[in-house]
């Protein structure tokens, strides 16, 4: 069992676990950035095909906008355990 400190504004918290190092190197080596150039892909052939109808382009760019969301949390997941920000 390990505890890694951590600190938010200034309250102290810990994340409590077994081998948190072995999964945080399993989650990287996992990590695929292809899933969000592949998801892009097809949004943006879906949206330039002729003969889409305006409700699909609303739904294509509404997906966008979640892909893309999905894309910073991961970014800001990965640059955490990259860097293994321990503010104590």
């Amino acid at each position: 069992m390990q505890a890694i400190p951590f600190m938010v504004y200034d309250e102290p918290y810990y994340v409590v676990g077994y081998d948190i190092v072995k999964r945080n190197l399993d989650f990287l080596n996992r990590f695929q950035p292809k899933y969000f150039y592949k998801t892009g892909q097809y949004i943006f052939s879906s949206i330039e095909s002729e003969g889409v109808i305006e409700i699909n382009k609303i739904y294509s760019a509404s997906l966008l906008r979640t892909i893309y969301g999905q894309a910073v949390e991961t970014f800001f997941l990965f640059f955490s355990l990259v860097f293994k920000l321990h503010f104590v």
